[in-house]
Protein backbone atom coordinates (compact mmCIF):
# COMPACT_ATOMS: atom_id res chain seq x y z
CA UNK A 1 0.00 0.00 0.00
CA UNK A 2 1.24 3.33 -0.76
CA UNK A 3 2.10 6.23 1.64
CA UNK A 4 -0.59 8.28 -0.43
CA UNK A 5 -3.31 5.42 0.29
CA UNK A 6 -2.35 5.22 3.65
CA UNK A 7 -2.76 8.71 4.52
CA UNK A 8 -6.69 8.50 2.66
CA UNK A 9 -7.43 5.01 5.24
CA UNK A 10 -6.00 6.87 8.00
CA UNK A 11 -8.22 10.38 7.42
CA UNK A 12 -10.79 7.80 7.22
CA UNK A 13 -10.47 5.99 10.39
CA UNK A 14 -9.47 9.95 11.94
CA UNK A 15 -13.42 10.65 10.55
CA UNK A 16 -14.49 7.59 12.43
CA UNK A 17 -12.34 8.39 15.58
CA UNK A 18 -14.12 11.61 15.56
CA UNK A 19 -17.62 10.55 15.61
CA UNK A 20 -16.74 8.11 18.37
CA UNK A 21 -14.95 10.89 20.27
CA UNK A 22 -18.31 13.00 20.12
CA UNK A 23 -20.75 10.19 21.71
CA UNK A 24 -18.15 9.50 24.10
CA UNK A 25 -17.72 12.95 24.93
CA UNK A 26 -21.69 13.06 25.88
CA UNK A 27 -21.26 9.45 27.81
CA UNK A 28 -18.03 10.71 29.41
CA UNK A 29 -18.84 14.45 30.37
CA UNK A 30 -19.70 13.94 33.96
CA UNK A 31 -16.08 12.50 34.69
CA UNK A 32 -14.33 14.55 33.06
CA UNK A 33 -15.58 18.29 34.10
CA UNK A 34 -13.95 18.61 38.12
CA UNK A 35 -10.74 18.86 36.34
CA UNK A 36 -10.81 22.22 35.25
CA UNK A 37 -10.77 23.39 38.67
CA UNK A 38 -6.91 22.08 40.12
CA UNK A 39 -5.44 22.60 36.54
CA UNK A 40 -3.94 25.17 37.37
CA UNK A 41 -2.51 24.27 40.45
CA UNK A 42 -0.57 21.45 39.11
CA UNK A 43 -0.37 22.84 35.15
CA UNK A 44 3.27 24.15 36.90
CA UNK A 45 4.12 20.62 37.90
CA UNK A 46 2.96 19.38 34.63
CA UNK A 47 5.09 21.75 32.99
CA UNK A 48 8.27 20.97 34.68
CA UNK A 49 7.89 17.46 33.96
CA UNK A 50 7.12 18.31 30.52
CA UNK A 51 9.94 20.56 30.52
CA UNK A 52 12.06 17.49 31.64
CA UNK A 53 11.03 14.74 29.35
CA UNK A 54 11.47 17.55 26.80
CA UNK A 55 15.31 18.32 27.62
CA UNK A 56 15.70 14.41 27.91
CA UNK A 57 14.35 13.49 24.91
CA UNK A 58 16.41 16.50 23.23
CA UNK A 59 19.37 14.98 25.19
CA UNK A 60 18.66 11.69 23.67
CA UNK A 61 18.19 12.71 19.60
CA UNK A 62 21.35 14.91 20.28
CA UNK A 63 23.76 11.76 21.28
CA UNK A 64 21.96 10.08 19.07
CA UNK A 65 22.90 12.99 15.85
CA UNK A 66 26.51 12.57 17.53
CA UNK A 67 27.05 8.78 17.42
CA UNK A 68 25.37 9.13 13.63
CA UNK A 69 27.81 11.89 12.27
CA UNK A 70 30.97 11.30 14.55
CA UNK A 71 31.18 14.89 15.41
CA UNK A 72 30.12 17.14 18.55
CA UNK A 73 27.66 20.25 17.21
CA UNK A 74 28.25 23.60 18.77
CA UNK A 75 27.28 24.27 22.42
CA UNK A 76 26.80 20.78 22.98
CA UNK A 77 27.87 20.93 26.37
CA UNK A 78 25.53 24.04 27.49
CA UNK A 79 22.72 21.90 25.93
CA UNK A 80 23.73 19.21 28.46
CA UNK A 81 22.84 20.95 31.30
CA UNK A 82 19.13 21.12 32.15
CA UNK A 83 17.40 25.05 32.32
CA UNK A 84 15.94 23.73 35.60
CA UNK A 85 16.17 22.19 39.03
CA UNK A 86 14.15 19.48 39.76
CA UNK A 87 14.48 16.38 42.10
CA UNK A 88 14.57 13.41 39.94
CA UNK A 89 15.87 10.13 40.68
CA UNK A 90 18.83 9.38 38.16
CA UNK A 91 19.63 12.73 36.80
CA UNK A 92 23.04 13.45 38.36
CA UNK A 93 23.95 9.95 36.12
CA UNK A 94 22.56 10.59 33.17
CA UNK A 95 24.42 14.23 33.10
CA UNK A 96 27.99 12.56 34.30
CA UNK A 97 27.23 9.76 30.77
CA UNK A 98 26.49 12.27 28.26
CA UNK A 99 29.12 14.34 29.16
CA UNK A 100 31.56 11.33 29.03
CA UNK A 101 29.85 10.52 25.60
CA UNK A 102 30.76 14.17 24.26
CA UNK A 103 33.88 14.08 25.77
CA UNK A 104 34.79 10.41 24.08
CA UNK A 105 32.89 11.45 20.40
CA UNK A 106 35.00 14.72 20.09
CA UNK A 107 38.06 12.84 21.07
CA UNK A 108 37.24 10.27 18.00
CA UNK A 109 36.27 13.15 15.58
CA UNK A 110 39.52 14.71 16.19
CA UNK A 111 41.59 11.21 15.96
CA UNK A 112 39.25 10.72 12.64
CA UNK A 113 40.45 14.47 11.19
CA UNK A 114 44.22 14.08 12.30
CA UNK A 115 43.93 10.57 10.11
CA UNK A 116 42.52 12.00 7.22
CA UNK A 117 45.67 14.83 7.31
CA UNK A 118 47.78 11.75 7.53
CA UNK A 119 46.53 10.13 4.77
CA UNK A 120 46.10 12.92 2.26
CA UNK A 121 50.04 14.06 3.50
CA UNK A 122 51.01 10.57 2.89
CA UNK A 123 49.13 10.03 -0.91
CA UNK A 124 50.47 13.52 -1.86
CA UNK A 125 53.92 12.67 -1.41
CA UNK A 126 53.59 9.15 -2.92
CA UNK A 127 52.01 10.69 -5.96
CA UNK A 128 54.78 13.25 -6.15
CA UNK A 129 57.74 10.32 -5.93
CA UNK A 130 55.80 8.55 -8.39
CA UNK A 131 55.83 11.58 -10.95
CA UNK A 132 59.03 12.21 -10.41
CA UNK A 133 60.28 8.48 -10.78
CA UNK A 134 58.18 8.58 -14.05
CA UNK A 135 60.03 11.20 -15.64
CA UNK A 136 63.60 9.80 -14.15
CA UNK A 137 62.65 6.46 -16.41
CA UNK A 138 61.22 8.06 -18.90
CA UNK A 139 64.53 10.14 -19.57
CA UNK A 140 66.55 7.41 -19.23
CA UNK A 141 64.54 5.89 -21.80
CA UNK A 142 65.41 8.66 -24.56
CA UNK A 143 68.81 8.77 -23.39
CA UNK A 144 68.78 4.57 -24.05
CA UNK A 145 67.27 5.65 -27.64
CA UNK A 146 69.94 8.32 -28.50
CA UNK A 147 73.00 5.88 -27.43
CA UNK A 148 71.72 3.15 -29.59
CA UNK A 149 71.18 5.61 -32.58
CA UNK A 150 74.43 6.44 -31.68
CA UNK A 151 75.60 2.31 -31.90
CA UNK A 152 76.40 1.91 -28.56
CA UNK A 153 75.18 -1.29 -26.35
CA UNK A 154 71.57 -0.16 -24.35
CA UNK A 155 70.14 -3.63 -24.80
CA UNK A 156 70.08 -4.32 -21.07
CA UNK A 157 68.82 -1.04 -20.28
CA UNK A 158 66.22 -1.16 -22.84
CA UNK A 159 65.12 -4.54 -22.01
CA UNK A 160 64.87 -3.51 -18.26
CA UNK A 161 63.75 -0.54 -18.16
CA UNK A 162 60.10 -1.23 -19.01
CA UNK A 163 60.30 -3.70 -16.11
CA UNK A 164 61.75 -0.76 -13.49
CA UNK A 165 58.26 1.37 -15.11
CA UNK A 166 55.62 -1.63 -13.78
CA UNK A 167 57.56 -2.25 -10.33
CA UNK A 168 56.76 1.26 -10.18
CA UNK A 169 53.10 1.23 -11.09
CA UNK A 170 52.79 -1.72 -8.67
CA UNK A 171 54.45 -0.08 -5.98
CA UNK A 172 52.52 3.28 -6.30
CA UNK A 173 48.90 1.08 -6.46
CA UNK A 174 49.69 -0.55 -3.74
CA UNK A 175 50.57 2.29 -1.24
CA UNK A 176 47.08 4.05 -2.80
CA UNK A 177 44.79 1.27 -2.55
CA UNK A 178 45.98 0.47 0.51
CA UNK A 179 45.24 4.24 1.75
CA UNK A 180 41.84 4.11 -0.15
CA UNK A 181 41.44 0.82 1.71
CA UNK A 182 42.59 1.45 5.40
CA UNK A 183 43.99 -2.23 4.82
CA UNK A 184 47.83 -3.03 4.33
CA UNK A 185 47.77 -6.34 4.05
CA UNK A 186 50.26 -9.39 3.56
CA UNK A 187 49.76 -10.01 -0.08
CA UNK A 188 51.23 -5.84 -0.60
CA UNK A 189 53.46 -6.69 1.47
CA UNK A 190 55.13 -9.33 -0.77
CA UNK A 191 54.67 -7.05 -3.75
CA UNK A 192 56.44 -4.62 -1.83
CA UNK A 193 59.74 -7.03 -1.11
CA UNK A 194 60.17 -8.67 -4.94
CA UNK A 195 59.74 -5.30 -6.11
CA UNK A 196 62.08 -4.16 -3.60
CA UNK A 197 64.51 -7.19 -4.43
CA UNK A 198 63.93 -6.64 -8.23
CA UNK A 199 64.89 -2.86 -7.75
CA UNK A 200 67.68 -3.58 -5.73
CA UNK A 201 69.55 -5.84 -8.11
CA UNK A 202 68.90 -4.48 -11.30
CA UNK A 203 68.11 -0.77 -10.85
CA UNK A 204 71.61 0.27 -11.56
CA UNK A 205 71.86 -0.97 -14.83
CA UNK A 206 69.95 2.05 -15.75
CA UNK A 207 70.03 4.28 -12.57
CA UNK A 208 73.55 5.60 -13.77
CA UNK A 209 73.63 8.43 -11.40
CA UNK A 210 71.70 7.09 -8.37
CA UNK A 211 68.63 9.39 -8.40
CA UNK A 212 66.39 6.83 -9.42
CA UNK A 213 67.78 4.65 -6.51
CA UNK A 214 67.20 7.54 -4.33
CA UNK A 215 63.40 8.18 -5.67
CA UNK A 216 62.61 4.17 -4.78
CA UNK A 217 63.91 4.30 -1.18
CA UNK A 218 62.08 7.36 -0.92
CA UNK A 219 59.14 5.93 -2.15
CA UNK A 220 59.91 2.44 -0.08
CA UNK A 221 60.08 4.68 2.98
CA UNK A 222 56.64 6.33 2.41
CA UNK A 223 55.18 2.53 1.61
CA UNK A 224 56.92 1.02 5.32
CA UNK A 225 55.31 3.88 7.25
CA UNK A 226 51.50 2.44 6.17
CA UNK A 227 52.60 -0.96 7.56
CA UNK A 228 52.33 0.62 11.12
CA UNK A 229 51.01 3.91 10.49
CA UNK A 230 47.42 1.97 9.58
CA UNK A 231 47.07 -0.54 12.12
CA UNK A 232 48.17 1.89 14.60
CA UNK A 233 45.09 3.59 13.79
CA UNK A 234 43.06 1.16 13.10
CA UNK A 235 43.65 0.04 16.90
CA UNK A 236 43.04 3.47 17.86
CA UNK A 237 39.79 3.92 16.75
CA UNK A 238 39.05 0.74 17.61
CA UNK A 239 39.63 1.21 21.51
CA UNK A 240 37.59 4.96 21.24
CA UNK A 241 34.91 3.09 19.63
CA UNK A 242 34.89 0.14 22.04
CA UNK A 243 34.67 2.99 24.79
CA UNK A 244 31.91 4.83 23.59
CA UNK A 245 30.24 1.83 23.20
CA UNK A 246 30.43 1.26 26.69
CA UNK A 247 29.14 5.07 27.51
CA UNK A 248 26.19 4.69 25.18
CA UNK A 249 25.75 1.30 27.31
CA UNK A 250 25.42 3.51 30.34
CA UNK A 251 23.93 6.61 28.84
CA UNK A 252 20.81 4.23 27.80
CA UNK A 253 20.35 2.83 30.97
CA UNK A 254 20.41 6.05 32.67
CA UNK A 255 17.60 7.50 30.59
CA UNK A 256 15.75 4.29 31.52
CA UNK A 257 16.30 4.72 35.11
CA UNK A 258 14.80 8.65 35.41
CA UNK A 259 12.35 9.04 37.40
CA UNK A 260 9.16 10.78 35.61
CA UNK A 261 6.15 8.46 35.38
CA UNK A 262 5.94 8.21 39.20
CA UNK A 263 6.10 12.10 39.13
CA UNK A 264 3.48 12.09 36.31
CA UNK A 265 1.28 9.69 38.19
CA UNK A 266 1.02 11.80 41.05
CA UNK A 267 0.00 14.82 39.07
CA UNK A 268 -2.58 12.45 37.22
CA UNK A 269 -3.95 11.20 40.94
CA UNK A 270 -3.93 14.98 41.86
CA UNK A 271 -6.14 15.95 38.97
CA UNK A 272 -8.63 13.08 39.16
CA UNK A 273 -9.50 14.39 42.49
CA UNK A 274 -10.16 17.72 41.31
CA UNK A 275 -12.81 16.59 38.58
CA UNK A 276 -15.72 16.48 40.93
CA UNK A 277 -15.06 20.45 40.80
CA UNK A 278 -15.60 21.13 36.81
CA UNK A 279 -19.04 19.50 36.86
CA UNK A 280 -20.61 23.13 35.93
CA UNK A 281 -18.17 24.10 33.49
CA UNK A 282 -18.81 20.37 31.65
CA UNK A 283 -22.48 21.11 31.69
CA UNK A 284 -21.96 24.57 30.34
CA UNK A 285 -19.18 23.36 27.62
CA UNK A 286 -21.40 19.95 26.44
CA UNK A 287 -23.46 22.33 23.89
CA UNK A 288 -20.69 23.45 22.60
CA UNK A 289 -18.55 20.52 22.22
CA UNK A 290 -21.17 18.90 20.45
CA UNK A 291 -21.99 21.72 17.69
CA UNK A 292 -18.19 21.59 16.88
CA UNK A 293 -17.83 18.01 16.81
CA UNK A 294 -19.77 18.06 13.36
CA UNK A 295 -16.97 20.97 11.95
CA UNK A 296 -13.95 19.64 14.11
CA UNK A 297 -13.87 15.95 12.36
CA UNK A 298 -13.64 17.01 8.65
CA UNK A 299 -11.46 20.26 9.04
CA UNK A 300 -9.20 17.81 11.34
CA UNK A 301 -8.82 15.49 8.36
CA UNK A 302 -8.25 18.03 5.63
CA UNK A 303 -5.48 19.50 8.03
CA UNK A 304 -4.02 15.79 8.46
CA UNK A 305 -4.08 15.30 4.75
CA UNK A 306 -2.43 18.39 4.16
CA UNK A 307 -0.69 18.38 6.58
CA UNK A 308 0.99 14.76 6.08
CA UNK A 309 1.39 14.83 2.38
CA UNK A 310 3.71 18.39 3.43
CA UNK A 311 5.66 16.92 5.93
CA UNK A 312 5.80 13.06 4.28
CA UNK A 313 4.99 12.25 1.07
CA UNK A 314 6.57 15.09 -0.66
CA UNK A 315 10.02 14.53 1.52
CA UNK A 316 9.67 11.08 0.72
CA UNK A 317 8.49 11.47 -3.24
CA UNK A 318 12.32 14.13 -3.29
CA UNK A 319 14.08 11.06 -1.50
CA UNK A 320 13.05 8.26 -4.19
CA UNK A 321 13.60 10.97 -6.58
CA UNK A 322 17.21 11.98 -5.67
CA UNK A 323 18.08 8.01 -4.84
CA UNK A 324 17.01 7.60 -8.94
CA UNK A 325 19.23 10.17 -9.77
CA UNK A 326 21.98 8.33 -8.10
CA UNK A 327 21.32 5.22 -9.47
CA UNK A 328 21.77 6.50 -12.63
CA UNK A 329 25.14 7.95 -12.17
CA UNK A 330 24.37 11.51 -11.07
CA UNK A 331 25.70 12.53 -7.72
CA UNK A 332 25.65 16.00 -7.74
CA UNK A 333 22.13 16.15 -5.23
CA UNK A 334 21.24 17.37 -2.29
CA UNK A 335 18.25 16.24 -0.37
CA UNK A 336 16.10 19.27 1.19
CA UNK A 337 17.06 18.98 5.30
CA UNK A 338 13.82 21.11 6.42
CA UNK A 339 12.70 18.69 9.35
CA UNK A 340 14.50 17.19 12.45
CA UNK A 341 12.17 14.14 12.31
CA UNK A 342 12.84 10.68 11.01
CA UNK A 343 12.65 11.95 7.68
CA UNK A 344 15.16 14.52 8.30
CA UNK A 345 17.63 12.14 9.22
CA UNK A 346 16.81 9.77 6.30
CA UNK A 347 17.51 12.81 4.13
CA UNK A 348 21.07 13.79 6.11
CA UNK A 349 21.82 10.44 5.84
CA UNK A 350 21.53 10.22 2.23
CA UNK A 351 23.62 13.35 1.23
CA UNK A 352 26.06 12.35 3.35
CA UNK A 353 26.14 8.99 1.45
CA UNK A 354 26.06 10.52 -2.02
CA UNK A 355 28.79 12.76 -0.98
CA UNK A 356 30.87 10.00 -0.53
CA UNK A 357 30.33 8.38 -3.17
CA UNK A 358 30.98 10.81 -5.52
CA UNK A 359 34.16 11.53 -3.64
CA UNK A 360 35.15 7.68 -4.21
CA UNK A 361 34.06 7.86 -7.69
CA UNK A 362 36.19 10.54 -8.30
CA UNK A 363 39.19 9.27 -6.60
CA UNK A 364 38.87 6.02 -8.72
CA UNK A 365 38.62 7.84 -12.14
CA UNK A 366 41.60 9.92 -11.44
CA UNK A 367 43.33 6.94 -10.57
CA UNK A 368 41.92 4.80 -13.72
CA UNK A 369 43.21 8.27 -15.79
CA UNK A 370 47.10 7.49 -13.92
CA UNK A 371 46.57 4.14 -15.25
CA UNK A 372 45.64 4.59 -18.84
CA UNK A 373 48.54 7.38 -19.33
CA UNK A 374 51.07 4.72 -17.68
CA UNK A 375 49.47 1.92 -20.12
CA UNK A 376 49.40 4.71 -23.11
CA UNK A 377 53.07 5.91 -22.07
CA UNK A 378 54.38 1.88 -22.09
CA UNK A 379 52.66 0.80 -25.42
CA UNK A 380 54.54 3.88 -27.24
CA UNK A 381 57.53 2.99 -25.27
CA UNK A 382 57.32 -0.71 -26.43
CA UNK A 383 55.61 0.24 -30.51
CA UNK A 384 58.62 2.43 -30.68
CA UNK A 385 62.05 0.38 -29.89
CA UNK A 386 64.04 -0.73 -32.57
CA UNK A 387 64.28 -4.30 -30.99
CA UNK A 388 61.21 -6.80 -31.62
CA UNK A 389 59.40 -7.81 -28.44
CA UNK A 390 57.01 -10.54 -27.60
CA UNK A 391 55.10 -11.99 -24.89
CA UNK A 392 53.30 -15.69 -24.76
CA UNK A 393 51.27 -17.53 -22.35
CA UNK A 394 51.48 -20.85 -20.60
CA UNK A 395 50.61 -22.74 -23.58
CA UNK A 396 53.27 -20.47 -25.71
CA UNK A 397 51.11 -18.84 -27.68
CA UNK A 398 50.91 -14.73 -28.93
CA UNK A 399 49.27 -12.37 -26.51
CA UNK A 400 50.67 -9.20 -27.64
CA UNK A 401 53.89 -8.22 -29.24
CA UNK A 402 55.21 -4.83 -30.43
CA UNK A 403 55.29 -3.07 -34.03
CA UNK A 404 58.65 -4.51 -34.87
CA UNK A 405 57.50 -8.18 -34.67
CA UNK A 406 54.16 -8.50 -36.32
CA UNK A 407 56.29 -6.29 -39.23
CA UNK A 408 58.50 -9.24 -39.57
CA UNK A 409 55.93 -11.28 -40.58
CA UNK A 410 54.11 -8.51 -42.75
CA UNK A 411 50.89 -8.63 -40.37
CA UNK A 412 49.58 -6.46 -37.48
CA UNK A 413 49.55 -7.25 -34.25
CA UNK A 414 46.35 -8.21 -33.36
CA UNK A 415 47.05 -10.45 -36.35
CA UNK A 416 49.86 -12.15 -33.81
CA UNK A 417 47.82 -12.83 -31.08
CA UNK A 418 46.19 -16.33 -30.93
CA UNK A 419 49.34 -17.71 -32.75
CA UNK A 420 51.85 -20.36 -32.07
CA UNK A 421 55.43 -20.37 -33.32
CA UNK A 422 54.77 -23.60 -35.50
CA UNK A 423 52.22 -20.83 -37.05
CA UNK A 424 54.90 -18.16 -38.10
CA UNK A 425 58.69 -20.64 -38.21
CA UNK A 426 59.92 -23.62 -40.07
CA UNK A 427 59.01 -26.60 -37.94
CA UNK A 428 62.37 -27.12 -36.86
CA UNK A 429 62.91 -23.58 -35.78
CA UNK A 430 59.64 -23.61 -34.21
CA UNK A 431 60.29 -26.78 -31.90
CA UNK A 432 63.66 -24.93 -31.04
CA UNK A 433 62.01 -22.14 -29.89
CA UNK A 434 59.54 -24.16 -27.61
CA UNK A 435 61.67 -25.89 -25.63
CA UNK A 436 63.84 -22.60 -25.09
CA UNK A 437 60.59 -21.22 -23.60
CA UNK A 438 59.64 -24.59 -22.00
CA UNK A 439 63.04 -24.46 -19.72
CA UNK A 440 62.90 -20.86 -18.80
CA UNK A 441 59.16 -21.12 -17.45
CA UNK A 442 60.25 -24.07 -15.77
CA UNK A 443 63.44 -22.37 -13.98
CA UNK A 444 62.58 -18.92 -13.76
CA UNK A 445 65.47 -18.25 -14.88
CA UNK A 446 66.42 -15.43 -17.96
CA UNK A 447 68.25 -16.55 -20.74
CA UNK A 448 70.44 -14.40 -23.44
CA UNK A 449 70.35 -16.81 -26.38
CA UNK A 450 71.90 -16.00 -30.22
CA UNK A 451 69.91 -18.26 -32.40
CA UNK A 452 68.44 -18.23 -36.27
CA UNK A 453 65.52 -16.44 -37.23
CA UNK A 454 63.32 -15.98 -40.58
CA UNK A 455 61.93 -12.81 -41.39
CA UNK A 456 60.99 -12.12 -45.09
CA UNK A 457 61.58 -15.44 -45.96
CA UNK A 458 65.74 -15.20 -45.14
CA UNK A 459 67.73 -16.42 -42.60
CA UNK A 460 69.13 -14.31 -39.92
CA UNK A 461 70.85 -14.44 -36.55
CA UNK A 462 69.51 -12.65 -33.50
CA UNK A 463 70.26 -12.04 -29.96
CA UNK A 464 67.25 -12.67 -27.70
CA UNK A 465 66.84 -12.32 -24.11
CA UNK A 466 63.51 -14.34 -22.60
CA UNK A 467 62.44 -13.99 -19.36
CA UNK A 468 59.62 -15.94 -17.05
CA UNK A 469 56.45 -13.49 -16.62
CA UNK A 470 55.24 -13.59 -12.57
CA UNK A 471 51.70 -12.21 -11.62
CA UNK A 472 51.37 -10.63 -7.98
CA UNK A 473 51.21 -13.63 -6.78
CA UNK A 474 54.79 -14.83 -8.03
CA UNK A 475 53.27 -17.54 -10.17
CA UNK A 476 54.49 -17.38 -13.89
CA UNK A 477 52.04 -16.55 -16.71
CA UNK A 478 54.12 -16.39 -19.50
CA UNK A 479 57.17 -15.88 -21.04
CA UNK A 480 58.27 -12.09 -22.64
CA UNK A 481 60.97 -12.20 -25.30
CA UNK A 482 63.03 -9.30 -26.99
CA UNK A 483 64.99 -9.63 -30.27
CA UNK A 484 67.16 -8.04 -32.47
CA UNK A 485 69.48 -8.75 -35.19
CA UNK A 486 73.10 -9.09 -34.70
CA UNK A 487 73.74 -11.00 -38.64
CA UNK A 488 75.92 -8.15 -39.63
CA UNK A 489 78.16 -7.70 -36.41
CA UNK A 490 78.28 -11.26 -36.81
CA UNK A 491 79.74 -11.59 -39.90
CA UNK A 492 82.06 -8.30 -39.21
CA UNK A 493 83.61 -10.56 -36.18
CA UNK A 494 84.01 -13.01 -38.96
CA UNK A 495 86.12 -11.17 -41.45
CA UNK A 496 88.43 -9.31 -38.40
CA UNK A 497 89.12 -12.44 -36.70
CA UNK A 498 89.93 -13.50 -40.73
CA UNK A 499 92.42 -10.21 -41.10
CA UNK A 500 93.79 -10.77 -37.79
CA UNK A 501 94.77 -14.22 -38.64
CA UNK A 502 96.06 -13.10 -41.78
CA UNK A 503 97.98 -10.42 -40.44
CA UNK A 504 99.85 -12.61 -37.43
CA UNK A 505 100.82 -15.10 -40.07
CA UNK A 506 101.82 -12.79 -42.71
CA UNK A 507 105.60 -13.20 -43.88
CA UNK A 508 106.27 -9.87 -44.18
CA UNK A 509 106.49 -7.44 -41.58
CA UNK A 510 103.11 -5.47 -40.72
CA UNK A 511 102.06 -2.50 -38.71
CA UNK A 512 99.26 0.15 -38.35
CA UNK A 513 99.99 3.95 -37.39
CA UNK A 514 97.38 5.96 -36.06
CA UNK A 515 97.54 9.88 -36.74
CA UNK A 516 99.64 11.13 -34.43
CA UNK A 517 102.56 8.00 -34.94
CA UNK A 518 101.47 5.99 -32.46
CA UNK A 519 101.64 2.52 -33.10
CA UNK A 520 98.13 0.26 -32.50
CA UNK A 521 99.21 -3.15 -33.93
CA UNK A 522 102.16 -5.03 -35.40
CA UNK A 523 102.61 -8.61 -35.88
CA UNK A 524 105.53 -11.08 -35.17
CA UNK A 525 107.32 -10.19 -38.39
CA UNK A 526 107.81 -7.30 -37.82
CA UNK A 527 108.83 -7.07 -33.94
CA UNK A 528 111.69 -9.96 -35.34
CA UNK A 529 112.54 -7.73 -38.07
CA UNK A 530 113.07 -4.58 -36.32
CA UNK A 531 114.70 -6.66 -32.94
CA UNK A 532 111.68 -5.61 -30.48
CA UNK A 533 108.80 -7.15 -28.08
CA UNK A 534 105.24 -6.56 -28.85
CA UNK A 535 104.92 -4.42 -26.05
CA UNK A 536 107.58 -2.24 -26.52
CA UNK A 537 106.60 -1.19 -30.07
CA UNK A 538 102.97 -0.30 -29.17
CA UNK A 539 104.57 2.04 -26.66
CA UNK A 540 106.44 3.78 -29.31
CA UNK A 541 105.90 6.29 -32.06
CA UNK A 542 107.09 5.92 -35.47
CA UNK A 543 110.39 8.87 -35.67
CA UNK A 544 111.55 6.48 -32.47
CA UNK A 545 112.40 3.38 -34.95
CA UNK A 546 111.94 5.31 -38.32
CA UNK A 547 115.63 7.41 -38.70
CA UNK A 548 114.40 9.96 -41.53
CA UNK A 549 110.97 10.59 -39.64
CA UNK A 550 109.89 13.35 -37.38
CA UNK A 551 106.67 14.35 -35.65
CA UNK A 552 106.47 17.21 -38.69
CA UNK A 553 107.28 14.81 -41.40
CA UNK A 554 104.65 12.33 -40.95
CA UNK A 555 102.36 14.83 -40.23
CA UNK A 556 103.01 15.83 -43.82
CA UNK A 557 103.60 12.67 -44.99
CA UNK A 558 99.42 12.10 -43.11
CA UNK A 559 98.01 14.71 -44.99
CA UNK A 560 99.69 13.02 -48.08
CA UNK A 561 97.32 9.80 -47.40
CA UNK A 562 94.37 11.74 -46.89
CA UNK A 563 93.25 11.26 -50.76
CA UNK A 564 93.24 7.43 -49.71
CA UNK A 565 96.18 6.90 -52.43
CA UNK A 566 98.45 4.21 -51.41
CA UNK A 567 102.28 5.89 -51.25
CA UNK A 568 105.12 3.69 -51.84
CA UNK A 569 108.28 4.78 -49.67
CA UNK A 570 111.72 4.25 -49.16
CA UNK A 571 112.98 4.33 -45.16
CA UNK A 572 116.00 3.35 -42.84
CA UNK A 573 114.45 1.98 -39.40
CA UNK A 574 116.82 1.20 -36.59
CA UNK A 575 117.23 -1.98 -34.83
Amino acid sequence: MTIRRKIYTTGAVTFFLFVLIAWLNIWTHQQVISNLRIRDEVSGRLAGIQDFVKWRNGIVRLISDMMASGHVPPFASERLSPPFEWPIRGIDALLKSSRELVLLIEEKARLTDRKEKTFSALRTTINDIYYRLDEKIATVLAGTQIDQVLGKSVHERTSLAPYVLKSLNQLTLVALNSLISNRYTEENKGIVARNNLFLSSQLQTIDEDGSIAALFKELFSQIQLLETLIPDTNRTLDRIESRIAEAKDRFDRAVENTEVEGLVARAESEMGKANEVLKSASRRNLITVVLLLAAVPVLGIMIGIIGLNRLIVGPITQLVNDMKNVESGSFDVRTPEKTHDEIGELARAFNAMAAEIKAKVMEMEQLNQILKESESKYRTLVDNLPQSIFHKDLNLVYVSCNRNFARDFGMREEEIVGETDFDLFPEALAMKYRDDDARILRTRTPEEIEEPYVRDGKELIVQTVKTAVLDEKGQVIGVLGVLWDITERKLAEKELHLARFSLENASVGMFWIDEEGRFQNVNESACRDLGYGRNEILSMRIWSVDTDSSPDRYAQLWRDMSDGEPLVLEATYRR
